[in-house]
């Protein structure tokens, strides 16, 4: 299992929302970021993002 203070320090040093965001356009929705699912060829926002 890979230890807290590290799953902690990657979570601090990188911003998913903008990771994910520059492969998939992304929309917030309440307190998600949501787009289509990058796996499908789907065009509704099916893929979430917190």
């Amino acid at each position: 299992m890979i230890p807290d203070e590290v799953v902690e320090q990657v979570r601090d040093s990188a911003d998913i929302v903008q990771i994910v965001g520059e492969y998939v356009n992304l929309k917030r929705q309440g307190t998600d970021f949501r787009g289509p699912c990058p796996f499908h060829q789907g065009t509704h926002r099916n893929f979430s993002v917190s």
